[in-house]
């Protein structure tokens, strides 16, 4: 019994990803595409709300690390960023 290698395709190559490079985006947001509309939406990392408009600020709930920090007062929790 001999052993033939049918597949013939590269494995290491991988089409392009669909439409056009996606733009820059500031802290807290990722780029994700849409087939139907053929353009990108962006998603809040945070809030996982998404919205077709590109951002031109960090992501809200994004702290100075882009976390959310939270603190205890008085036994209370307190959180920054939301």
């Amino acid at each position: 019994m001999s052993f033939r290698d049918t597949n013939t395709a590269d494995p290491f190559s991988a089409p392009p990803p669909p439409g056009p490079p996606p733009p820059s985006l500031p802290e807290g947001w990722l780029a994700k595409w849409d087939d139907n509309y053929r353009q990108y939406y962006y998603v809040n990392l945070y809030t996982k709300k998404s919205q077709w408009e590109i951002p031109t600020v960090a992501a809200m709930g994004a702290g100075g690390n882009g976390m959310y920090t939270a603190a205890v007062d008085g036994g209370r929790w307190q959180v920054a960023g939301s």
